[in-house]
């Protein structure tokens, strides 16, 4: 199964190569992501991490994360097993008799697109003009967003047509180009399934009020599920 893992060692990576050749390290952080799939059930399997890191280290975290549960999942009314991502900060720590241990600091839930807010266009900034653009998509055969459609488009204040076409052209161009980012993958009875991904954008001028989103996850009978919710609290654990 393809993944998509990142990792940003910090200086401590050294350090923890080295450890069994030092008493002690200098305080440090390790940031890394893990992949796994989220199982019908909410257990977790098929847990990858990446392979530059020491091998103690990656099966240290990879059993940390097999304890891990999520909210179990489902599409159209079947259990359904979801690839997700976390992205975990551990904090090294020396220990004192020597040595070093890891501690996991934060974890975060890679959203299922991946990617951030796009550019806020700076003349619709400076007019303080505010939007919420939805989109839907599917996962093309080689992972990345296909079928990209525009299906909702507000505009606050609202404007004359001629000024609205002019922002929302605007509002889409940057937004269209944060859309080549890898997205997960999700099963049933075994089958991976085609699903459509709704995924709203905001751009607020000092919060301006935007109407309600019509278009939702609950309004299309094939959207894809809410991205399971880790209900492990793994913060403060020694790997």
């Amino acid at each position: 199964m393809r993944r998509f893992v990142e990792s940003r060692v910090m200086a401590g990576l050294l350090a923890v190569s080295a450890v069994g050749h030092c008493k002690e390290a200098p305080a440090s952080d390790l940031q890394l992501v893990v992949s796994m799939q989220v199982l019908p059930d909410g257990s977790t399997g098929d847990i990858e991490l990446d392979a530059g890191l020491p091998d103690w280290l990656r099966a240290a975290m990879r059993r940390q994360a097999a304890t891990w549960r999520h909210t179990p999942v489902s599409f159209q009314g079947k259990p359904a097993a979801y690839d997700v991502r976390h992205r975990v900060a551990l904090a090294m720590e020396n220990l004192p008799e020597g040595g070093v241990v890891f501690r996991i600091k934060k974890v975060e839930l890679v959203p299922p697109t991946g990617w951030g807010v796009p550019r806020y266009p700076r003349e619709a900034f400076l007019a303080g003009v505010s939007a919420r653009l939805v989109y839907t998509f599917r996962r093309g055969p080689d992972g990345y967003p296909t079928d990209v459609q525009r299906v909702e488009a507000n505009l606050v204040p609202n404007s004359p047509q001629r000024l609205a076409e002019k922002w929302t052209k605007m509002f889409e161009e940057p937004t269209r180009a944060s859309f080549n980012v890898p997205l997960t993958r999700m099963w049933v009875d075994g089958q991976q399934v085609d699903c459509v991904f709704v995924h709203p954008v905001t751009f607020q001028v000092e919060r301006a009020p935007l109407p309600k989103q019509v278009i939702t996850r609950d309004s299309l009978p094939d959207a894809c599920p809410e991205q399971p919710k880790l209900e492990t609290d793994p913060v403060g654990r020694v790997i």
